[in-house]
């Protein structure tokens, strides 16, 4: 589930992509619980690689702009090489 403008995107199972709007929700947290029968809630399927209802491309999930660095505790120093790697690769793309 993410938060996308005026609506939810629930990816759901079969790679399924519903973009719903909020007030078709009655609550969300783990799980999205929609005021709503089965059947109308394919209404607001769309295909997964469609852009965002923002208009941002869904890639953009899987891309965070932190100011800092994660790290785990479990972290070696040949994953922290291959993050900065990723992260410089990420930087030439970006111009």
């Amino acid at each position: 589930m993410t938060e996308a403008g005026d609506k939810i995107v629930v990816w759901g199972h079969y790679n399924w992509r519903f973009d719903v709007p909020k007030s078709k929700i009655i609550a969300l947290g783990r799980n999205v619980i929609l005021g709503m029968d089965y059947n109308e809630v394919f209404k607001y399927k769309v295909d997964r690689n469609d852009p965002l209802p923002t208009g941002e491309p869904v890639e953009k999930l899987g891309q965070l702009d932190l100011p800092f660095e994660i790290r785990s505790e479990r972290s070696t120093n040949n994953d922290d090489e291959r993050k900065k790697e990723r992260i410089e690769q990420n930087r030439k793309k970006r111009t």
